[in-house]
């Protein structure tokens, strides 16, 4: 571990990674390791997370790349300096804001997306001409291999590496010295890793969970909406941190949204999605316990669903409608093929519902009415908020994804990933002629007149008139 740490440290204290050249280098290198190895990682995502490969091309490798290829496109850009207005006081003064590296990126990945979550932040966290040090997650040991095998040893040519191991490998790795963690996980760990980092005063960045949810309004598209949903929910097993987490619908097209729901679910996986292989697996025996425990006593009414198989890892796409209130699917982020509809009267009970819970990720609202938007846009608060979609945000490059309040800190994707990853560094430079030094002693009231005016202080300021009396 200390020698892993160390390698990166050299090769950031070197200044080798500061060029745009060799940050470019480190992304194509990047790109094209992780096409040579896609059948590898292919294989290890349906080991881990019995994923289609075609949903792996879309949900992890496909969205690394296109991130790449962005990032290399508009990187020069980034990295240039930004110019600062000098006051006249500072005349003849230059300043500028660079962005330089932090140095050692600690990256710790989950499970869900092993990837894409993964890679993502490395992607940014290299644009920043940092070294980069992954964890991904101990849940998915095939993916996590495939990962380490992939980022390398940490020397200079490479400029990242990986370390396997549980939570007790992120404290070693915080011992030995980084500057930044990039957590993405569940709230309950986030905080732990977050208190840690602290410790060090070591930044953090959040990605975190929540119960994310859809509105549907009665003048909705319902088959889109269905279509949206379901396919929001169910894709990777309803293992997405931003996945909607229950559905708020208009009681007059409730019965109508629920057979959509249905009829979606059944076009994508069919009759029976236990032997679709489109359909993906739970992670493990535990996620499958927790998922069925949190059905023993919901309180609806089951449409659909409800099937499960422990030693498949199985468990069917899921409808609860009007789940109790005070029940575990209302109250905790479900994170699993579980779907609950709650009908409502109005947008204010909706609204009421959204509101009684900690930030979300992501809103998400199903509606034709531009009213209906615009209120639930200006009265909740989340990372993201899509109007008749779900899910999309993620496949925009220039988008910023992060969380507020319990949902995470911080923002990642694009720019705003490269930002996110450097130290905005005050730079500032002076002639040493013309030698104009207006505000140091002996002072005159010929000075202070000047200084006033260069910086636009009026004469009638409660400081002058202090000075008079």
């Amino acid at each position: 571990m200390g020698e892993t740490v160390a390698r990166l440290r050299a090769t950031s204290g070197s200044g080798v990674t500061r060029p745009l050249e060799w940050r470019l280098e480190r992304l194509a290198d990047l790109r094209s390791a992780l096409l040579d190895r896609e059948q590898e990682i292919f294989d290890a995502l349906a080991f881990d997370l019995g994923k289609p490969a075609p949903e792996s091309l879309v949900t992890e490798l496909g969205l690394v790349v296109a991130e790449i290829d962005h990032v290399r496109h508009h990187l020069a850009g980034w990295m240039r300096p930004t110019r600062v207005r000098v006051p006249l006081v500072q005349w003849p003064g230059r300043a500028s804001v660079s962005r330089e590296p932090l140095g050692i990126v600690l990256v710790v990945a989950p499970w869900n997306f092993p990837v894409y979550l993964t890679l993502m932040a490395t992607v940014s966290a290299l644009a920043a001409g940092n070294c980069v040090l992954a964890k991904p997650s101990e849940l998915a040991p095939a993916t996590s291999a495939a990962l380490a095998r992939l980022l390398g040893d940490g020397s200079a040519a490479s400029g990242t590496a990986a370390v396997l191991g549980g939570p007790d490998v992120v404290h070693e790795v915080l011992e030995a010295g980084v500057d930044h963690v990039f957590f993405t996980g569940s709230t309950r760990i986030g905080r732990l890793v977050a208190e840690a980092a602290g410790r060090h005063l070591t930044p953090v960045t959040l990605e975190l969970g929540g119960k994310c949810p859809a509105v549907v309004d009665e003048s909705a598209d319902l088959r889109i909406a269905a279509r949206r949903i379901a396919w929001a929910k169910y894709v990777n097993a309803g293992q997405s941190c931003v996945a909607p987490d229950y559905v708020l619908v208009h009681r007059k097209v409730a019965p109508a949204l629920v057979d959509e729901l249905v009829l979606a679910v059944r076009s994508m996986y069919g009759s029976n999605p236990r032997h679709n292989d489109d359909y993906a697996r739970l992670i493990d025996g535990s996620a499958h316990d927790r998922l069925t425990g949190l059905l023993a006593a919901h309180g609806g009414k089951l449409v659909l669903g409800g099937e499960h198989e422990r030693g498949e890892r199985y468990l069917a796409p899921t409808i609860v409608l009007d789940p109790a209130p005070s029940s575990a699917l209302m109250s905790e982020e479900i994170f699993g093929p579980i779907l609950p509809v709650v009908t409502v009267d109005d947008v204010e009970r909706a609204l009421g519902i959204v509101r009684s819970k900690p930030d979300p990720l992501a809103v998400y609202v199903f509606a034709e009415r531009a009213e209906v938007v615009d209120v639930l846009r200006s009265r909740t608060r989340s990372g993201s908020f899509c109007v008749n979609a779900a899910m999309s945000q993620l496949g925009v490059d220039d988008l910023p994804f992060g969380g507020v309040g319990a949902s995470g800190s911080g923002l990642s994707h694009g720019r705003w990933g490269f930002e996110r990853f450097v130290q905005m560094r005050a730079m500032f430079s002076r002639r040493t002629w013309p030698d104009i030094a207006l505000h140091t002693p002996p002072y005159s009231a010929a000075r202070s007149w000047l200084v006033r005016r260069a910086l636009g202080v009026p004469e009638g300021s409660s400081a002058a008139r202090r000075r008079r009396r």
